[in-house]
């Protein structure tokens, strides 16, 4: 364990872990299209052979599978959430130097999750500019059926 209480297991694993991250920030699609849902085994599947290869971010360890290299990435993802999650959260504004360098290395990820939008966000945003373009073009349209107070309501 590290000054933090996380369990990584030594710093060739820590020094992989940023090593790896590294790589995955260095995406030309950004981060999100390396390590992101549903992005991340297609990656990892691509670039295993290069990970384990002489001065790849894993050389010093032997070669595991997608799924394992998976795991082993979620949970070191895990302890690194733990970590922003509660020194984001005290605005104590310190310098963070206890966090661990791997830890530290999963922080850009972490914010390009919080500033992705979700996949509802994208399609109320797309409704709403469509709602406003028509609103621009034929103006705000009374419901069918609507009434006022002395009676239909004009239009």
């Amino acid at each position: 364990m590290d000054a933090m209480g996380c369990n990584v297991c030594s710093n060739a694993h820590g020094t992989a872990l940023t090593g790896l991250l590294q790589l995955a920030s260095g995406n030309e699609n950004g981060i999100l299209s390396s390590l992101g849902h549903s992005n991340q085994s297609i990656w990892i599947t691509q670039n295993i052979d290069v990970f384990f290869q002489a001065g790849g971010p894993l050389d010093s360890f032997w070669p595991v599978s997608t799924e394992v290299l998976q795991r082993h990435l979620k949970r070191a993802e895990t302890l690194a959430c733990s970590i922003y999650d509660s020194h984001h959260s005290s605005q104590g504004g310190e310098d963070h130097e206890d966090i661990p360098d791997w830890a530290r290395s999963f922080f850009q990820y972490f914010e390009a999750l919080n500033n992705n939008p979700t996949s509802n966000q994208r399609v109320l945003g797309v409704r709403k500019e469509k709602n406003q373009v028509v609103a621009s073009i034929i103006g705000w349209q009374v419901p069918l059926g609507a009434t006022g107070v002395d009676g239909p309501v004009q239009l």
